[in-house]
């Protein structure tokens, strides 16, 4: 479900993009504004987010998770307005420091994570990408991935709990998942 979503706002159509604006609106919000102090910096942020995703949807990758995705591209714009000096503080040092090993990030420069996210998903044992993929890229719950491959929730959930710690690891401290 996820995945054609994801085809469906690459091809243009508007309603899949409200799909995924009403979907992630409210995390993207809650990600900007920790990292951020004024409430209209984060209202920019968030809008340039969901500007970007919708003007260059044709470089949205179908196989990484669109949350990832949107994270990714959220922490370069926070990045882009301290460098811009639109938000005044220190936080830049930290956030660039925990979330980047280079500060030289750029809209959908992020290709290079979003590789490397999907080099790491390989890495997985096959039974816990298979679960992986299933929950997070096909959009199934728990409970369907549980059903599809006949196992029980808690196995799906132990699944994902190994595979996102493995993610997380691999990938530093990226705000995916």
């Amino acid at each position: 479900m996820a995945r054609k979503l994801v085809q469906e706002l690459i091809s243009g159509n508007r309603s899949a993009f409200q799909q995924v604006y009403d979907q992630f609106h409210a995390r993207v919000y809650l990600f900007a504004q920790k990292h951020t102090k004024e409430s209209n910096d984060v209202e920019d942020i968030v809008h340039d987010v969901f500007l970007q995703i919708w003007e260059k949807r044709e470089k949205l990758s179908p196989t990484t998770p669109l949350e990832a995705q949107l994270f990714v591209i959220t922490r370069s714009r926070i990045i882009n307005n301290y460098r811009r000096g639109l938000i005044k503080d220190n936080a830049y040092q930290n956030l660039s420091s925990q979330y980047l090993p280079n500060a030289t990030m750029d809209s959908f420069e992020d290709d290079e994570s979003i590789q490397k996210l999907n080099e790491a998903i390989e890495l997985l044992p096959p039974k816990r990408k298979q679960v992986f993929k299933m929950a997070k890229i096909d959009g199934l719950s728990y409970e369907e991935v549980a059903k599809t491959l006949d196992i029980s929730k808690s196995t799906v959930e132990a699944q994902m709990v190994k595979a996102l710690k493995f993610l997380r690891d691999q990938m530093g401290n990226l705000p995916f998942f």
